[in-house]
């Protein structure tokens, strides 16, 4: 098991500070910033993609991305990614802030092949459906037009 981790902030001096001190090298690499294109094939290589965010997220694209990828999702309950994540139908959400049910959560998908494919598939489903662009353009139009009426 491999984690990897995409992107940069303040914290990530301190993250990798730590990683060398658990002598975790071999577990953990940090990719830093990346392309567009580059991190969606790193979500293709995944197998979970986790949003720990403990600010007030809008609404993540990232998400959106990685259901559309097929991966299940883990992330905060926070913000717009619950309006993104319906929790245990497309992705598992826990309380910001709160590491042991993040850890619990992150070890029962890893243990659970099974539960990990049916909600990265019905992520995909859900994305396909609800989050895709011509369907947020005309939920979109719809606003405006009850809007301008």
């Amino acid at each position: 098991m491999r984690l990897a981790i995409v992107g940069d902030g303040e914290n990530l001096a301190a993250l990798q500070q730590t990683v060398a001190a658990k002598h975790l090298e071999k577990q953990v690499t940090f990719y830093g910033n990346l392309a567009h294109d580059n991190v969606i094939q790193k979500l293709f290589e995944s197998d979970i993609f986790v949003l720990p965010s403990l600010r007030v997220e809008g609404f993540p694209m990232t998400l959106v991305e990685a259901m559309f990828a097929g991966l299940c999702v883990v992330a905060s309950k926070i913000g717009g990614i619950p309006d993104a994540v319906l929790d245990g139908e497309t992705g598992l959400l826990c309380k910001a802030g709160d590491v042991t049910e993040l850890k619990d959560k992150l070890l029962r998908l890893v243990s659970d092949k099974i539960l990990r494919e049916k909600l990265g598939e019905n992520g995909k489903i859900y994305a396909g459906k609800e989050l895709s662009l011509q369907t947020m353009l005309t939920k979109y139009e719809q606003v405006f037009t009850e809007v301008l009426k």
